[in-house]
């Protein structure tokens, strides 16, 4: 039998050429694969919203693709839910809904986070305060759109605290 990719008669080629067509061939058939697969995810598109308590927001039906994961209070929580929902939907967004408290006039109402610094990192004299030390990324995490800067951390906010107006905190929550 005759092997023939895109009409082209295998037989009259040189080994090399016919090697070469073989692989774009493979490399043709992935590649059809793989936008088949990336348009199939796509209309399967999902939402993941997070939210600490029920009492932000309750269980209730949600919109086809939309998935919605209480995840219990704090940090470490917020982690272990997150990851958890990641790995069980594969989500194309997330939203962190919940309840953060205002330090600066700028929050109020229905507020969006594109900035978040973590305001419990007190690790003194290796590093200063929202630091980790010996980390090497960036202590801020930013998602690069325009939004307010939360100050995330497993604790209450409950007196004046200077270090967060010295660092631009908006708000503060205990789920970023």
């Amino acid at each position: 039998t005759l092997l023939e990719i895109a009409g082209t008669r295998l037989d009259l080629l040189s080994n090399e050429v016919q090697l070469e067509a073989v692989r774009l061939a493979r490399i043709a058939i992935f590649g059809a694969a793989a936008l088949l697969f990336l348009c199939f995810a796509v209309l399967l598109a999902t939402l993941l919203v997070i939210v600490a308590l029920e009492e932000e927001l309750s269980r209730q039906p949600m919109p086809e693709g939309v998935v919605l994961v209480h995840s219990g209070v704090g940090k470490v929580n917020a982690a272990l839910a997150t990851t958890e929902a990641l790995r069980l939907h594969a989500p194309t967004t997330v939203v962190n809904f919940g309840t953060a408290g205002a330090i600066s006039a700028a929050a109020h109402g229905l507020v969006e986070v594109s900035r978040v610094v973590p305001r419990d990192m007190q690790a003194e004299p290796l590093a200063p305060r929202g630091t980790t030390p010996f980390e090497h990324r960036p202590a801020e995490l930013s998602n690069g759109r325009v939004g307010l800067r939360c100050g995330s951390g497993d604790s209450f906010v409950s007196a004046a605290d200077p270090w967060l107006a010295a660092h631009g905190v908006d708000v503060v929550d205990m789920e970023l």
